[in-house]
């Protein structure tokens, strides 16, 4: 008897070996510029394994690279194989192909010096410039306010704000409006916003100005 349930032990580990599994690592959202690059892995059993991603196009491996040209959302399929078995699993897993579009940057933070409002005799005229989707929708003059949590100023800006190939943000500038001809408007401080392209689950995300005068807030969407 003992023999028996050993041998019934055996025969069901080795067809448990035997079969092949299917199972996918990748992420959910991948972003647009450049066109998105998805890196997929097997983490199931198998000695052969199929890919199709979903937009006509398939590769076969354990780790494998695919680039979707067109954004959009998208099934990736694995069919794993044993060797020399008609034995297969398939897993499935949707992805997100898409862009950043900023919806609104919120300061909370606005520490103006003296020579801020004194130069031209009246507070500045606050709008700020993001890289090339342009200069803001909002202009506020003359201001002499605190900018803090509970007074925000908020800035949106006109038109497409997808972050594309051509239209990458990293500069973020806080200018003075001075309305003076010939004379470039004042930068009152500067932002670096480089990972704003980089992690697709920091939203919003946190800015602070490299004269260590200015907090804000980024906040965008996810968008095909």
């Amino acid at each position: 008897m003992r023999n028996l349930i050993f041998l019934t032990t055996v025969v069901f580990f080795q067809l448990s070996c035997s079969r092949p599994e299917a199972c996918i690592e990748a992420n959910d959202r991948y972003f647009q510029p450049p066109p998105g690059m998805v890196d997929i892995r097997s983490c199931g059993r198998g000695e052969t394994f199929f890919w199709d991603f979903g937009d006509g196009n398939g590769n076969e491996g354990r780790l494998v690279s695919h680039v979707y040209d067109t954004s959009g959302s998208y099934t990736i399929e694995q069919i794993a194989l044993k060797k020399n078995s008609s034995r297969e699993r398939s897993a499935k897993h949707q992805v997100e192909i898409g862009y950043k579009r900023i919806d609104s940057i919120v300061f909370t933070r606005l520490a103006l010096a003296v020579w801020d409002t004194s130069e031209f005799g009246r507070g500045p005229n606050l709008y700020v410039e993001y890289g090339s989707l342009g200069t803001s929708e909002q202009t506020y003059e003359n201001f002499r306010g605190i900018v803090s949590e509970s007074n925000r100023l908020s800035f949106t800006f006109p038109g497409d704000t997808r972050l594309t190939s051509q239209r990458l943000a990293d500069g973020l500038k806080v200018r003075d409006e001075n309305n003076r001809p010939f004379t470039r408007n004042r930068v009152l401080d500067s932002l670096r916003t480089t990972n704003a392209l980089d992690d697709i689950n920091l939203n919003p995300q946190q800015v602070r100005g490299e004269l260590q005068r200015t907090d804000a807030t980024i906040y965008w969407s996810f968008v095909y």
